[in-house]
């Protein structure tokens, strides 16, 4: 599918208000279940001992739905992650504040002030992850974040959550994700206007609009080699990892790639 340049269409960081919230207590439901990253975790973990480090730096985190799905399925195989630093640009302290007590501060901790990309690169962390965020950067903002890192030492570990196919979100949101935003306000402690939203079918809507422009703009591994010039990808070692996202419906369709200083 042809990448649709509609960058600023459908964006989490424009929802706001109640909208926002039944927006977001709906990804947040919707997520564990679906356990597109499941398995993972050890690919994560390996990331880490390949560095030799004991804490990733992890940006554009949101409300961090991705990194509790990583720090469940860890706990659920057993598996020691490296501690996980959350940030963005829109902090949510509230939000990490409920996983940095529920996972504990050994495993999790977040940067409350707005944090960004340039940081992230320039900043004290050797390693970086970019969970379902990647995709938000037009293509010339994406190849000039990651070059940057590079040229300052970092080792990047990027996922991403579907292909670009909208016959796969599809599958995935009309049976699961729509369903469950009329009963996330039965779920999830909501105020009346989230409620609202998702009654009224704006919130379930929207989710799955930004689904549909989301996946229209996922990279896919071999566009987000090729974002290095080749003096840096010299620099580096690029692997690409698959995972099984809803065992019968998706099949292994979600990925990592990991880009790792030599």
């Amino acid at each position: 599918m042809r990448r649709l340049h509609l960058w600023e269409f459908c964006d989490q960081s424009w929802v706001s208000g109640p909208l926002r919230e039944s927006f977001m207590a709906v990804l947040n439901t919707v997520l564990p279940l679906t356990r597109i990253y499941r398995g993972m975790e050890k690919d994560y973990a390996d990331f880490a001992k390949r560095l030799g480090t004991d804490k990733i730096l992890d940006i554009a985190s949101g409300s961090a739905g991705p990194t509790d799905n990583l720090l469940r399925d860890a706990r659920r195989s057993g598996l020691n992650l490296p501690k996980i630093v959350v940030s963005d640009l829109f902090p949510q302290p509230e939000r990490w504040q409920q996983l940095k007590t529920e996972f504990g501060e050994e495993a999790f901790a977040y940067i409350e002030s707005p944090f960004s990309f340039a940081d992230a690169a320039r900043g004290e962390f050797p390693a970086v992850s970019i969970i379902t965020a990647l995709h938000h950067l037009r293509p010339e903002d994406a190849a000039e974040l990651l070059q940057d890192m590079v040229r300052n030492g970092k080792s990047i570990f990027i996922a991403e959550p579907y292909p670009r196919s909208g016959w796969d979100l599809f599958r995935v949101f009309l049976p699961l994700a729509l369903p469950l935003a009329f009963f996330v306000p039965f779920l999830r402690p909501m105020s009346f206007a989230a409620k609202l939203c998702c009654f009224s079918g704006i919130t379930p809507f929207m989710i799955y609009i930004d689904g549909l422009v989301s996946v229209c703009r996922i990279y896919n591994i071999d566009e987000i080699s090729a974002m290095l010039t080749p003096e840096l990808s010299e620099k580096v070692i690029i692997s690409a990892q698959y995972y099984p996202a809803i065992d019968g419906i998706i099949g292994g369709k979600s990925f990592s790639i990991s880009i790792v200083q030599k």
